[in-house]
């Protein structure tokens, strides 16, 4: 992060999160009071690195970031972010075949780990994946044809695009 003024020095970055004081950046550079009785020394600007790896651990991964910048004239500056972890993959919710697709030709529903569809005809699935409510969105669903031989043929959607085969 980047603080900057452009009257007058910078006096004090506070960076609360969660309401709790983060004491220094990623690097350990202090957030403090820089500059006490002193005008004019040139300090108008200053960058920090914060990381999530220093926030308090919370249950749901949201984090509430409070800046606040002070300059030599006693003028603040506050701004508060909004930061969700996303620490969890995302979790296969269903693979459906539509009653049409089921009717054209034999379809058979295997469990464990083989999990998978057999046919022997053409047919359409619908496959839904959930990253949760604090997510940052499924990027790509990765999947794998395999034909009587057994020869697989890997399949990729990305970015919403829907895959055919």
């Amino acid at each position: 992060m980047n603080v900057k003024t452009d009257v007058s020095d910078i006096k004090s970055v506070e960076v609360k999160v969660n309401g709790q004081n983060l004491k220094t950046d990623y690097h350990d550079k202090k957030f403090e009071n820089l500059k006490q009785d002193e005008y004019f020394t040139g300090n108008m600007e200053q960058q920090y690195v914060i990381s999530t790896l220093q926030f308090p651990e919370t249950l749901d991964n949201k984090y509430e970031i409070n800046i606040t910048v002070t300059n030599i004239a006693g003028r603040k500056y506050q701004t508060t972010y909004y930061v969700y972890r996303d620490t969890d993959a995302p979790v296969l919710e269903s693979v459906i075949i539509p009653k049409v697709a089921a009717e054209a030709g034999q379809v058979f529903y295997e469990k464990g780990e083989k999990y998978g569809y057999y046919t022997n005809k053409e047919v359409k699935a619908i496959v839904t994946m959930d990253d949760g409510g604090n997510g940052s969105g499924v990027k790509k669903i990765t999947w794998y044809l395999v034909d009587e031989n057994g020869k697989k043929t890997r399949r990729e959607n990305s970015e919403g695009k829907t895959g055919k085969d």
